[in-house]
């Protein structure tokens, strides 16, 4: 973010293009927090047909007939859209994602299972411990800043998200991590301060962000514990493949050196 220019009603603002001058960029989105909604979204008690509806053709389970009939709260709606993803378990849930080299077989927003996460970012990343320890690094260096922030205990951070990028081209990936969406960001009145790890109910105006952070720098690290594992089991291979190849050769030489003194012998005595 680079500041903002305002002329009369219309505000511009001036942002960074993170994959400019990349030849196959590489991108997720992963939306942060427990809660993706504003509370005054969910502050009506009416009960709304439309809403049923559009859980029902999400998952016909998901509302009963009765529901279905009568309708549901705007609450209820967003709720169990959470736990239809990682957002409400986890609190993080990966809301986009773009490889050059190919897509992931299932639906990223409905992966719920940890192991499924944890393919994912697997499957993002190539398995590429310099990638992956590049995320993981810049991660944890934000949780060290946003745990010591004054700016963030003052706010609610709801529907942020953040963005992962890498050019899958060059050797040198450019890998980074930024943190975009701040429509939903708000201060907090009476100076209110929030841990952003604590549940939320209606009022206490938690989110889960510090809460999402932890659970996500967490898999991150599987991950690159993972891939460091199976790098050093090829390496370990391949060190064992040559040792065997130089055992063979030096075994091949020592045969060739006595055959021929063998030879050199029986053309003597025969002489």
């Amino acid at each position: 973010f680079y500041g903002g220019e305002a002329k009369g009603d219309v505000v511009s603002v001036r942002i960074s293009d993170l994959t400019a001058g990349m030849l196959r960029p590489t991108v997720m989105d992963i939306k942060m927090g427990t809660r993706t909604f504003l509370e005054r979204e969910v502050k009506s008690s009416a009960l709304r047909t439309d809403l049923a509806l559009k859980l029902h053709a999400l998952d016909e389970s998901l509302v009963s007939s009765e529901e279905l009939e009568q309708g549901i709260t705007k609450l209820k709606y967003q709720q169990t859209r959470e736990r239809l993803s990682s957002s409400a378990e986890f609190g993080w849930r990966i809301d986009g994602l773009f490889a050059p080299f190919g897509d992931l077989e299932t639906d990223p927003k409905r992966m719920r299972d940890d192991a499924q996460l944890e393919e994912a970012l697997r499957f993002f990343a190539k398995d590429d411990t310099a990638i992956i320890s590049k995320f993981v690094n810049m991660l944890t260096e934000l949780r060290r800043a946003f745990s010591q922030s004054a700016w963030l205990e003052r706010r609610e951070v709801v529907g942020s998200s953040l963005l992962f990028v890498y050019d899958d081209a060059t050797d040198d990936t450019h890998a980074d991590v930024k943190m975009i969406d701040f429509a939903k960001t708000m201060l907090l009145p009476d100076g209110r301060r929030l841990s952003h790890r604590a549940p939320w109910s209606v009022g206490n105006r938690e989110d889960g962000f510090l809460f999402g952070l932890d659970n996500l720098i967490a898999v991150w690290e599987r991950v690159l514990s993972r891939s460091s594992a199976e790098d050093a089991a090829r390496q370990g291979h391949s060190d064992g493949h040559k040792d065997r190849y130089a055992h063979a050769h030096a075994h091949a030489d020592a045969d060739a050196h006595a055959h021929s003194r063998t030879h050199t012998g029986a053309e003597t005595r025969t002489a």
